[in-house]
């Protein structure tokens, strides 16, 4: 896991194998990884929080042909799975999630009660957490409204940020 807060999703690590021309095949049952051995494991597992090992696994089937073999991140069922708000990297039998913030638009609007006549230029300040975040924007008259788009909801460790405006 790269970033986010815990608890971390359930995922499950399911093991395949294949021979050359053939097509994938699952090496027992999902894993979940939560600590607790599967009885889907091949030969033998151990599993730990965040590590997964097979031992003993056949290196070829009985024509001798030369196994391959490969890991997915799924859901129980085996299905092709990504936890929400992460983006799935496989560099070999290594399973890297990384988290990616949800987006968010904050809106504006200002409101002049009493007073008549043309409005002043007035310029607005968007704050996270207490902290100027990018640069002022200036609304002329008519308009009384801007939307800042696209914002981070959370940090990379998933904790939700706090925006504010003033003028």
């Amino acid at each position: 896991w790269q970033g986010g807060k815990a608890p971390y999703p359930a995922i499950y690590i399911h093991l395949y194998r294949n021979i050359p021309g053939g097509s994938p095949e699952p090496v027992g049952a999902p894993f979940p990884l939560d600590g607790v051995a599967d009885p889907g494991c091949v030969s033998s597992c151990e599993i730990s929080p965040w590590r997964w090992v097979a031992l003993d696994l056949p290196l070829t089937d009985n024509l001798g042909n030369p196994y391959t073999y490969t890991v997915r991140e799924t859901d129980a069922s085996g299905n092709d799975y990504t936890p929400e708000n992460y983006v799935k990297s496989v560099n070999g039998y290594t399973l890297t999630n990384t988290y990616v913030s949800p987006k968010t638009d904050v809106t504006m609007n200002k409101v002049w009660s009493g007073g008549s006549g043309t409005r002043p230029t007035i310029q607005v300040q968007l704050y996270r957490n207490g902290v100027a975040f990018g640069s002022a924007v200036q609304l002329a008259h008519p308009n009384t409204t801007y939307t800042w788009k696209g914002l981070d909801k959370t940090d990379a460790n998933g904790v939700a940020y706090r925006y504010t405006v003033d003028e």
